[in-house]
């Protein structure tokens, strides 16, 4: 059997010895229900059309939200959350399918103490669909054993590079493989399945029209990102392209930009801190340095505690700042230019091209690679350069003031967005 934390086996049967045992497997799963069989049977088909049934946390309301039946996102391994995203056909909601471990707060209890809060996605409605201990408790007398999935090496190409996910409970999977234990069902690898109808629904950071636009929105997702650390004490912790959206703006939040899916979120008042955060998570391109060295550890230290800071998510904001002002609005017609050289299998490789652009030859960066449409923004790049990491190149972690880098940020913003809004004032009064 194989499932999202992984596969197993009754061990080996003989089918020409034990032809009934063959016979009753495949009856058995004849006769299962769609749910027995795991299919998801909260999206009903009524006249061609995909709809579900929502109990709205707040009020208690119950309602019927139609959504597109092909997924925007849908998992690319068995061996992970397995998150899977629909929208609604009136593009108000966001709804959200993923497994998770019970140890820690999930992302349901995050985005309920997170509520309201302008600058992060907000929670309509929550549930649990069903968890693993219900469907193992009647293989527990088989005890199942898990198969030896070892990796060859520790080169990243054991997860799915196109997305370049580092997944910790993944890897932990891998170490235990590696140490030879077969496992049975306990509390440690007890999954949730979980669904969260979050609103509003919005655009990808990809999308962005212009240069103002997409500065406008990064900087309206770090004041999210402010308030959640500051008022919540929570951490985002997977700060990427994928995970601010283009928003718009309501009488309550004038927001345009705003942070989503706060799966790898960590609370710093949770007792499990020290454990959920062994190991960083997210996508590759956007880490910190700090988190990219971590991932570098050999396996006798993989369990030594990684500690979550701000500033790596400051840090990650800067680099989906540079991946914007590199790869997005680019001309079609000039040679394409990207930052992918951060994300390819090798770990080493990706420290030392990051380092190299944004360390050693960050001038050359900005006046090389940043495409014509970002012209204007070259100037705030290397303020956030200096404002990070200094005259000695390394990340600045401002320990006794916390609101300190996050003012200096969001001011270095606010400022070249009133230039290019300045600009384009008086070019629409001379016309």
């Amino acid at each position: 059997m194989i499932d999202r934390t992984g596969a197993y086996s009754s061990g080996y049967i003989s089918i020409e010895n034990d032809e009934q045992a063959f016979v009753r497997a495949i009856s058995s799963y004849l006769l299962m229900s769609d749910k027995e069989l795991g299919l998801d049977t909260t999206i009903r088909q009524v006249d061609g059309r995909s709809i579900i049934k929502i109990v709205e946390d707040e009020s208690g309301e119950t309602k019927e939200i139609e959504i597109d039946p092909k997924p925007l996102i849908k998992p690319h391994r068995l061996t992970s959350r397995g998150t899977t995203c629909y929208r609604s056909l009136d593009d108000k909601y966001l709804v959200k399918y993923s497994w998770h471990g019970i140890l820690g707060e999930s992302e349901t209890e995050l985005l309920k103490k997170a509520l309201p809060l302008k600058g992060v996605v907000n929670l309509v409605a929550s549930d649990v669909i069903q968890n693993y201990s219900y469907h193992w408790e009647c293989l527990k007398g088989f005890a199942p054993r898990r198969w030896h999935l070892t990796p060859k090496d520790q080169s990243l190409n054991y997860y799915d590079s196109s997305d370049s996910v580092f997944d910790t409970e993944r890897r932990e999977k891998y170490q235990f493989a590696e140490e030879g234990e077969s496992t049975v069902f306990s509390v440690d690898n007890e999954y949730v399945f979980h669904r969260v109808v979050l609103s509003p629904y919005g655009r990808p950071l990809q999308s962005c029209t212009s240069v103002l636009q997409f500065l406008i929105v990064l900087r309206d997702a770090i004041l999210g990102h402010r308030s959640l650390f500051i008022e919540k004490e929570i951490i985002h912790n997977d700060i990427s392209d994928s995970n601010i959206i283009i928003v718009t703006p309501t009488e309550y939040d004038r927001s345009r930009g705003m942070l989503i899916d706060l799966d790898h979120s960590v609370a710093l008042y949770d007792r499990m801190l020290s454990y959920l955060i062994r190991l960083p998570v997210g996508k590759i391109k956007f880490m910190a340095f700090e988190p990219l060295d971590a991932i570098k550890r050999p396996k006798a230290r993989w369990n030594e505690s990684f500690e979550c800071s701000y500033s790596n998510d400051l840090v990650s904001f800067f680099n989906v700042f540079l991946t914007g002002c590199v790869e997005y609005g680019r001309d079609p017609d000039l040679p394409r230019m990207d930052l992918d050289s951060w994300c390819n299998n090798r770990i080493d490789e990706n420290i030392q091209n990051k380092r190299n652009d944004i360390l050693e030859n960050f001038e050359e960066l900005v006046n090389k690679k940043f495409s014509s449409s970002f012209v204007d923004a070259k100037e705030l790049g290397k303020e956030l350069q200096q404002l990070l990491f200094g005259l000695n190149r390394k990340p600045i972690e401002y320990l006794q003031n916390r609101y300190v880098k996050y003012n200096q940020i969001i001011q270095a913003f606010n400022k070249t967005i009133g230039q290019i809004e300045g600009e384009i004032h008086s070019k629409l009064h001379r016309s």
